[in-house]
């Protein structure tokens, strides 16, 4: 789905490498809520959809409770993985090139968009890299030395 609302390319720069100080657990249920935000021009596209935007599209999506995750994508879902998305009825979410986008939630980076079903559709919510979960956080930090 294509977002109205474009960004310059340097949002959430200034806070991309705040780690937040728990994993997933703190994310789930209502009104928790997170931003994404794709360089490329390729996110939040309507599936077949024939333009691509230019310039830096975000949307804001509902985290999902993480059994509902699981209902979705039961044999590739890890401890170190959520899910965003109107889960029900789909609508808006990440799509395809919108991998290694930043999840951001309260000016912070919670997230790495890792995959998803389709684009924004009904029960397969976008799926996200947790990186306050040990493992992705020590992946970062021995790999970017932040």
């Amino acid at each position: 789905m294509t977002v109205d609302r474009p960004q310059s390319d340097d949002v959430a720069a200034s806070e991309a490498y705040r780690y937040p100080s728990s994993s997933n657990s703190d994310l789930i249920g209502p009104p928790h809520f997170i931003t994404c935000y794709e360089k490329y021009p390729y996110l939040f596209q309507q599936q077949g959809a024939s333009s691509i935007p230019d310039r830096l599209m975000d949307v804001r999506i509902p985290v999902v409770e993480y059994w509902k995750c699981v209902l979705s994508y039961a044999t590739v879902l890890t401890d170190n993985m959520f899910c965003a998305g109107n889960f029900f009825l789909g609508g808006q979410g990440t799509c395809q090139g919108d991998s290694g986008g930043a999840a951001v939630q309260d000016g912070q980076a919670v997230g790495i968009v890792s995959f998803g079903r389709g684009c924004g559709q009904p029960l397969s919510p976008s799926v996200f890299a947790d990186i306050a979960a040990p493992e992705i956080r020590d992946f970062i930090t021995k790999h970017t030395g932040l």
